[in-house]
């Protein structure tokens, strides 16, 4: 296995990971379903990078001890993001996952809070496509393993944050744009359609509302983004 993300070599595992090693973890009820998504959705997972104080030669962090680096090789068109969520939930460290597609690569990662008894994920998946990748590299930048986290999360989902804080309000940024930007698209529409002069400009009244907030919440995630 090659170093295809060019983190440190001293990092560089590329070892095979047995798959029941990812579901043994689960709940008796839940140990078949996950054992025939990996055996229908990988050919082979490999254990690619462990990103560790003693690997990267940083400082230990107050969250983050270890992040690992799976590459992952797909079979098939697409994945269920629910069923990685739920097997990535079960890891109990912090990761990052390379998923290789017959067509496509692409990076994914959730926010993961780790404590001694417990993992808590945010349940939302951030993707980053090999297109982008090869503009701009995914970079490992930080004093310590929190920062060195915090750093690939705002990489990997284009949010360009360099701390978990940030990361959640911009993440919560935009998916309120998203949905702005949905509603406005669907009255548009609406606009596009309507016969009654009278409800055109109720209409239009609206849309430029929801304009004016598009851009108030747009200006919002630039300074976080930029702070």
């Amino acid at each position: 296995m090659t170093n295809i993300l060019d983190f440190p070599a001293t990092a560089l595992v590329a070892k095979t990971v047995p798959k029941n090693a990812f579901y043994k973890r689960a709940k008796p009820q839940r140990i078949n379903a996950l054992k025939q998504f990996l055996t229908d959705a990988f050919e082979n997972i490999t254990w690619l990078y462990k990103l560790h104080p003693s690997t990267l030669k940083i400082a230990a962090g107050e969250q983050v001890q270890e992040i690992d680096v799976f590459h992952c090789l797909v079979k098939t068109a697409k994945i269920d993001p629910a069923l990685l969520l739920e097997i990535d939930a079960l890891i109990p460290r912090h990761t990052l996952f390379v998923l290789q597609y017959p067509d496509r690569t692409e990076v994914v990662m959730q926010l993961k809070t780790l404590t001694p008894s417990s993992v808590s994920c945010s349940a939302h998946i951030e993707t980053l496509a090999a297109e982008e990748l090869k503009n701009k590299p995914l970079c490992i930048r930080g004093q310590d393993m929190d920062s060195v986290y915090a750093y690939l999360l705002g990489q990997v989902s284009g949010l360009h944050t360099t701390t978990e804080t940030a990361y959640l309000s911009a993440s919560t940024l935009r998916k309120e744009l998203n949905n702005l930007h949905k509603q406005l698209t669907a009255l548009q529409n609406k606009i596009r359609n309507e016969k009654q002069f009278n409800l055109q400009v109720a209409m239009n009244t609206q849309a430029k509302q929801l304009k004016n907030l598009i851009t108030e919440q747009e200006q919002k995630l630039t300074k976080i983004v930029f702070v």
